[in-house]
């Protein structure tokens, strides 16, 4: 098992290393720091130097940390990053490596995954310093963020590269293909602009916020309201184990932050950039109140610490609920899933639909899937205060994405018709 996971380390992160390499030098046969900011650029990248140079000094320390068995999980996690933005810039290619596909990045990505469950093993700086055995929630909580922080990079500094011409064969799948491609990464003049990918990332959120107050709360949901109108129901019969006032607070919390997140809608109506960013900004700053809250408790749950945090994330989803609903990205409500899977059987091509946005409503149901099986994990295998704090760091990631365009008069954020 050792000497397995030692060739592994060192097979991969050499790839890695070496990869990094060709970016930022001739050697290897690299381009040189010039060739590899070319290449960026033809990929669709901002930043011209300095992304080549962080891009290329990433993968080389990722590399070589994962070779040498250090600080596994953070290796793992970097590695996961850049291999997932190498993966977005092959997307629209399709998998197979015979067509330029994103086979090889994929392979890399899920080996850096595995080394992350499993660590370094003994043969490694990991296991000669004393940390050969990490706690669970490290490995999950590197996987989670490992390629979100690629796809934020991405959306971030790049565009996707230009569609390719259709093919005949394999029509569907490469229409889904080709849509969660654009959803993740939008191409230049997209009518929403940089808006999927930042409401995927919300759907995160909403996922992790919800595994919080449903596990940790006692089953009651702050952005699911259908969910809390019949947990009321239930908790006015009788039910065990619900709590019709807890709900109850919910559903006031949730309300007040709709009012609020309409009243943003009104002022930034003309400029749908700057309606989420300051709705995000107050979101972020909610949050953060709660992770105060959750630390100030020292992570245990009595009445107030529960009904704080109730309060506190209910007006939170309630504005994201409120401001999704008036920025109108199709299937991206990031908190509510049940027209978005309803669409997907309801206008397939067996119901004799045209299957519209089958990749977006995919990645939507996985977002808000993903995220809230990264809250219950950590939940049971780590502290609640972490779930808190990493909704805390991707409403923050969102929050300067966003901020960038605050500005911007691109056609993306004026209102939709």
């Amino acid at each position: 098992m050792d000497s397995g996971l030692l060739v592994l380390r060192l097979v991969v992160g050499i790839l890695i290393a070496g990869h990094g390499v060709q970016k930022v030098s001739f050697r290897l046969g690299g381009n040189g720091l010039a060739g590899g900011t070319e290449e960026f650029r033809r990929d669709g990248f901002r930043g011209g130097r300095l992304t080549a140079l962080a891009a290329g000094g990433s993968q080389i320390g990722a590399g070589l940390f994962l070779a040498a068995g250090l600080l596994t999980p953070l290796a793992a996690m970097a590695a996961m990053g850049v291999m997932t933005v190498a993966g977005t810039v092959k997307w629209h290619k399709g998998l197979w490596v015979q067509n330029d596909g994103y086979e090889y990045p994929l392979v890399l990505v899920t080996v850096a995954a595995a080394l992350a469950l499993t660590g370094a093993g003994r043969w490694s700086l990991d296991h000669l310093f004393g940390a050969a055995s990490w706690p669970l929630w490290t490995s999950l909580a590197a996987i989670v963020v490992g390629p979100a922080s690629g796809l934020i990079t991405r959306a971030v500094l790049g565009h996707a590269p230009a569609p390719v011409p259709p093919r005949t064969g394999g029509d569907g799948m490469r229409r889904l293909l080709t849509d969660a491609a654009r959803t993740l990464v939008p191409p230049k003049g997209d009518r929403h602009g940089p808006l999927p990918p930042l409401m995927l990332g919300l759907t995160v959120v909403t996922g992790l916020i919800d595994a919080v107050t449903y596990l940790a709360l006692g089953h009651v949901f702050v952005a699911n309201m259908t969910g809390n109108v019949v947990f009321l129901g239930f908790a006015l019969a009788g039910a065990p184990g619900l709590s019709a006032p807890a709900s109850l607070v919910s559903m006031a919390s949730f309300l007040a932050g709709a009012l609020t997140g309409g009243r943003f809608a009104t002022r930034y109506a003309a400029h749908r950039g700057r309606m989420l960013t300051a709705a995000t900004a107050v979101q972020t700053v909610l949050v953060a109140g709660a992770v105060l809250t959750v630390a100030l408790g020292h992570d245990e749950v009595t009445d107030p610490v529960k009904y704080a945090l109730v309060v506190l994330l209910g007006l939170a989803m309630g504005l994201q609920n409120a401001v999704a609903r008036r920025l109108g990205v199709p299937d991206l409500t990031t908190t509510v899933l049940t027209l978005t899977l309803t669409g997907l059987a309801a206008d397939s091509a067996p119901a004799g639909g045209a299957a519209p946005r089958p990749g977006r409503r995919i990645l939507s149901v996985l977002a808000m899937f993903l995220g809230a099986l990264a809250g219950a994990l950590l939940l049971r295998h780590a502290s609640l205060l972490l779930v808190v704090a990493l909704a805390l760091v991707l409403l923050a990631a969102a929050l300067v994405a966003v901020r960038r365009h605050w500005s911007s008069d691109a056609d993306w954020t004026r209102p939709q018709s």
